[in-house]
């Protein structure tokens, strides 16, 4: 398991960006700097978090990950402005912000990793359920962090199955899944955050990735989670208006988070025929 190697350097207490107002810790917001300047590193983001133009915005958050090491700005305890939702938003008020840095010295395969052992930390020691690690986007609909939301290197879904794999939670009894319909392998695949040719090698059954079958078990890599909702589930929830979904384009990019693009053909597939009455 990758190394914490965490460096305590805090924001002063009084500064405008650190209210210094107490956090439930109920949430974890994933950012990414979006600064792909050579040097952008965690410690040069610690040096403009504890500057006057970071005060004066104000802007702070918990950490800043790198491929090297993690930096604490902030106790977890403590409120922060990193979710763009207002000084009483669930993302400021609720949540421990987490910012990657993407410099261009760097290495971002190897800042995801110390980024997943980070959240994988804080979830075990504050009890927070995986459901409530979340994008930036989802809570002032910005599109950060943007690499990951574009699938580069990994996707979200991707990245959620690295954090539960460390955990440990939520691992199918029999690492099984029946095929429903809307279904592709490849969408499967995005879905559970493991490669197509992962699935495939595990499914040595199916002769042709192109061709299976609604009802058919689909053997899981292990280390993996269960998505929570079929194509079916979200489909019927987003006909109802129920759910998180909200509206297009925000829906769309919502369900490739969830899911993958093809989870989201498929559920697009789904309420076009819910729509014509089948």
């Amino acid at each position: 398991m990758t190394n914490l190697n965490i460096t305590q350097d805090f924001i002063p207490q009084g500064r405008r960006n650190r209210p210094g107002q107490p956090n439930p810790m109920l949430w974890i917001t994933i950012h990414e700097t979006g600064n792909t300047s050579r040097g952008a590193n965690a410690r040069a983001h610690a040096s403009y978090l504890g500057g006057n133009d970071a005060a004066a915005i104000p802007i702070a958050w918990h950490y800043t990950t790198d491929d090297r090491e993690t930096i604490q700005h902030l106790p977890e305890n403590e409120t922060a402005f990193h979710a763009g939702d207002g000084a009483n938003g669930i993302g400021n008020a609720q949540s421990i912000g987490i910012e990657m840095c993407i410099n261009s010295d760097g290495n971002f395969s190897q800042t995801i990793d110390r980024t997943v052992a980070l959240v994988a930390d804080i979830c075990r020691r504050r009890n927070i359920p995986i459901e409530n690690i979340v994008p930036h986007n989802r809570w002032n609909g910005a599109n950060c962090p943007r690499n990951i939301r574009a699938g580069n290197p990994i996707n979200w879904n991707a990245f959620i199955g690295r954090v539960r794999a460390i955990l440990g939670a939520g691992t199918p009894s029999q690492n099984t899944y029946k095929v429903v319909r809307g279904d592709t392998m490849t969408g499967i695949a995005q879905r559970f955050g493991v490669t197509l040719n992962a699935l495939s090698a595990a499914n040595p059954q199916i002769t042709n990735i192109d061709r299976i079958n609604v009802g058919q078990a689909i053997n899981i890599p292990t280390g993996v989670a269960t998505p929570r909702k079929t194509v079916e589930e979200v489909a019927q929830e987003i006909w109802r208006g129920q759910g998180d979904w909200g509206n297009d384009p925000q829906r769309k990019q919502r369900l490739i988070d969830y899911g993958g693009l093809e989870f989201r053909n498929a559920v697009q597939r789904r309420l076009n025929e819910i729509a014509a009455g089948r």
